[in-house]
């Protein structure tokens, strides 16, 4: 078999065994989800201080741990997930070669200016909620569903975005905004928190840009193989054997 010089790591490696890499993703999120909604009931029990106000605060303050606690940990095991090469499941294979500074970029995206970036988005989505919030006791109970409803939903928001990002390539889809405002079209924090979220294969299928930018990278890779001598067949199958998904080498060989 040809060696395949990898025309980038980070817009590459996350394509081969996309499939497995998803699945995986996923069940992170989900693993995030349901400790993120635990940990945010402990703190939404200073809600219950019988002071006017306490079930913001509880709320606010659990918004305010949750970059290094929640998505910063959660960022680095995704870009993890999606930077293995197919057949390896190391940590050093990954931080070897596979998505150099996407990790750490991605990773530090969700620190204190974003949820500031964000806030003013929460509160109209938590509406009445966060108004009852205020109330002294009563406000706890408030304070502590919507804790629950918001560790649920941000935490497959980000998620989701960060599974973006990598399927783009290492980059956001536009811009950071972007990519969230992609996410909270398809997760309402007004739907209930026990309904599934959409899989990354949904929203990936209704997002023309990161589609366009798999087809340009397994492109790219098609044309060097073609270069060195290989005939279509040969390609298709050099392509399937490194566990690149099949819909992009169909579509890729329809247009070459």
């Amino acid at each position: 078999m040809i060696a395949l010089a990898l025309p980038s790591n980070e817009t590459l490696v996350p394509l081969l065994g996309r499939t497995e890499k998803r699945e995986g993703v996923e069940a992170l999120i989900l693993s995030y989800a349901q400790g993120h909604a635990v940990m945010d009931v402990l703190i939404g029990a200073l809600g219950f201080i019988p002071v006017p106000g306490a079930g913001l605060a509880a709320m606010v303050g659990a918004i305010g741990v949750q970059g290094p606690a929640i998505y910063q940990p959660m960022a680095r095991q995704i870009a993890e997930i999606y930077g293995r090469q197919p057949g390896t499941t190391e940590r050093a294979e990954v931080l070897r070669g596979a998505i150099g500074g996407g990790l750490r970029d991605a990773a530090v995206a969700f620190g204190v200016d974003f949820f500031t970036e964000i806030a003013g988005e929460l509160a109209q989505e938590m509406g009445l909620g966060g108004i009852l919030s205020v109330i002294p006791f009563f406000g706890g109970f408030v304070g502590m569903y919507f804790d629950v409803k918001i560790a649920w939903t941000m935490t497959w928001r980000v998620g989701l975005m960060l599974a973006l990002y990598h399927e783009n390539g290492g980059e956001w889809v536009i811009s950071r905004k972007h990519t969230y405002e992609l996410v909270k079209e398809r997760i309402k924090l007004d739907k209930d928190h026990g309904q599934p979220p959409p899989s990354i294969q949904q929203i990936v299928a209704g997002t023309p840009e990161i589609k366009k930018s798999q087809a340009a990278s397994v492109n790219m890779v098609a044309q060097m193989l073609l270069e060195q001598g290989l005939t279509t067949d040969d390609v298709r199958k050099s392509l399937a054997d490194r566990k690149i998904p099949t819909d992009l080498i169909d579509a890729v060989l329809a247009h070459l």
